[in-house]
């Protein structure tokens, strides 16, 4: 058995740090990151449902008129009132007045309206604007160095 301090030298002496390479990313199969990606943007951009239902404004109420739909790509979308509701799909924008979706399971659906079979709580199945990534500053410059090669 070696001590630590040997361990040590021995690792110091027998692996040489990598070469750190400026490559874009198609060409870096193989390559591990050599520094942190920061990215330009929020991901996802914009408050995104993360189920198929209906996004409503949460009141004491439980029948809801269906105003618009809104689909994974949209833009647009309509402002909420009080007892009205938007069909979203997953991935989609929710509508910013929308505290909450329901789930599709969880409502019955007559003509133009929906009653709500089981009573979300707020901000259910809402993605907040960068959940999955934070924006944070321009970096065009990505790293990377290649494995198992010594410089």
């Amino acid at each position: 058995m070696i001590s630590v301090d040997q361990a040590l030298h021995i690792i110091n002496r027998e692996v040489a740090p990598e070469t750190i390479v400026k490559k874009k990313v198609v060409e870096c199969f193989g390559y591990v990151l050599a520094e942190d990606v920061i990215s330009k943007i929020n991901m996802p951009p914009f408050r995104q449902s993360s189920m198929d239902g209906y996004a409503i404004k949460l009141s004491a109420e439980n029948s809801y008129k269906i105003v618009g739909e809104s689909k994974a790509g949209n833009t647009e979308i309509k402002k909420l009132e009080k007892n009205q509701a938007v069909r979203v799909f997953t991935g989609a924008m929710v509508p910013k007045d929308a505290d909450v979706v329901v789930m599709q399971e969880h409502i019955r659906k007559q003509g133009g309206h929906i009653e709500i079979l089981k009573k979300p709580t707020q901000n259910e199945n809402i993605r907040p604007i960068g959940i999955q990534q934070k924006k944070d500053k321009d970096d065009r410059n990505r790293t990377c160095t290649p494995r198992g090669i010594r410089s």
